[in-house]
């Protein structure tokens, strides 16, 4: 920040306003409250997309996330907290033709506790999937364990 504002003007400006015209255009979608800049994310209103899945998220930026691994090609609901969770909203997505809902959480007592919340108010109309992120966190704290077991073996 220093160097921006002392030094290189023209860098600062630039990002000042690429930043403003973020905070313009950026709206939540109206379908599952992801990021976007139109009325529908673009996943949202992606025909091809298998639209019987439904992966519900913690926060939008988690979807950029599975995005990444382009193993999901289901769609997704973003729930910030419980307290702001439109459950109306929820229900009328399942009942669109959701078949699946993947809970991707990362593991916790709260977020266990979402889900069960979740669960009770989709009970009797699709069948869940809990494993996504917990088989996901559990890959990275193997990775994690291994490579710092390996570094430590270097000492």
């Amino acid at each position: 920040a220093y160097y921006m504002t002392m030094e290189d003007h023209f860098s600062a400006m630039k990002i000042a306003h690429a930043i403003e015209k973020a905070v313009q255009k950026i709206q939540r979608c109206e379908r599952c409250s992801a990021m976007s800049e139109d009325e529908l994310c673009p996943i949202c209103a992606d025909v091809t997309r298998d639209h019987s899945k439904l992966c519900i998220v913690e926060h939008a930026k988690d979807i950029l996330q599975i995005e990444s691994s382009g193993d999901f090609d289901g769609t997704y609901f973003v729930i910030e907290s419980i307290d702001n969770l439109d459950s109306s909203k929820l229900i009328d997505r399942v009942e669109e033709g959701v078949e699946e809902v993947i809970f991707a959480f990362t593991p916790s007592i709260a977020t266990d506790a979402m889900i069960l919340f979740i669960e009770d108010k989709l009970k009797d109309r699709i069948k869940y999937k809990k494993e996504y992120l917990y088989m996901y966190s559990l890959i990275i704290a193997i990775f994690s364990l291994f490579t710092y077991l390996f570094l430590r073996g270097d000492e």
